[in-house]
């Protein structure tokens, strides 16, 4: 597989490399979409109809409510990452584990995927640097790799550490991968770039990628390698300094 790693930090801030026009377009129309697929499901369920199509339609309206609920949450979140804070909040290691599972299991909700989660050796009992925040970009790339992975496939969370002294060097890793789709050598590049193709094709509305890297580069002074191959899955690792 083809690697990139990801240490530099954003020039500017993400964000300020497109007009706010140019995202509430691109925004609006996915929602406006979303909005339109939605009343035209509603009325062809209010018609009635077979119960398999009743069942169907109604999983399509489930998943363009989804949709709609992630624009305005993406809307949200264009506006809170410029106030992302830099100050140290101690969480504990094996609830940021847990809570990772949980994310994992409810952004897989009605897909047929193989769900793992691991921790490889000892990992600290606590992190001390934004942990909610790691959450948050956690999160973020579980739905990309959810987005991207046929049902019958496979998405994966592994904890581990280089090791536990006392070093600032020391590194806590979360590698999350898929056996979706993969990318090729150029969309890997642009995997973090504002609405990316990556991006806008996941629930994320072409942001997700984005707020992952300014959390883990930008704010935490981690970095992040991205192995990938087209048709053989990808996996993400979030690297972050434990002290």
């Amino acid at each position: 597989m083809a690697e990139i790693v990801f240490t530099e930090k954003y020039e500017a801030h993400p964000l300020d490399s497109i007009s706010f026009g140019d995202a509430w377009r691109m925004i609006s129309h996915n929602l406006g979409t979303a909005v339109a697929n939605s009343s035209l499901y509603s009325d062809l369920i209010e018609r009635g109809g077979r119960p398999e199509r009743r069942d169907r339609y109604v999983g399509v309206l489930v998943e363009q409510s989804k949709i709609i609920t992630r624009i305005i949450a993406n809307i949200t979140e264009l506006q809170e990452i410029r106030n992302f804070t830099r100050e140290r909040v101690s969480l504990d290691t094996d609830y940021l584990v847990q809570e990772t599972g949980s994310a994992l299991s409810r952004l897989a909700v009605g897909r047929e995927l193989n769900l793992e989660l691991d921790s490889e050796g000892e990992l600290p009992r606590q992190y001390g640097s934004n942990g909610n925040h790691l959450l948050k970009a956690i999160g973020h790339l579980i739905d990309n790799s959810v987005a991207h992975t046929p049902d019958g496939g496979t998405v994966a969370v592994t904890f581990w550490t280089d090791n536990l002294g006392d070093g600032s060097g020391d590194y806590m890793h979360i590698a999350v991968g898929d056996s979706g789709c993969g990318m090729d050598l150029e969309t890997m590049n642009n995997l973090f770039a504002p609405f990316s193709k990556a991006n806008m094709e996941s629930l994320n509305a072409g942001l997700g990628a984005t707020i992952a890297r300014y959390i883990v580069v930008d704010i935490m002074g981690g970095y992040i390698t991205v192995n990938s191959e087209p048709e053989q899955g990808t996996q993400v690792t979030l690297s972050v300094p434990i002290n």
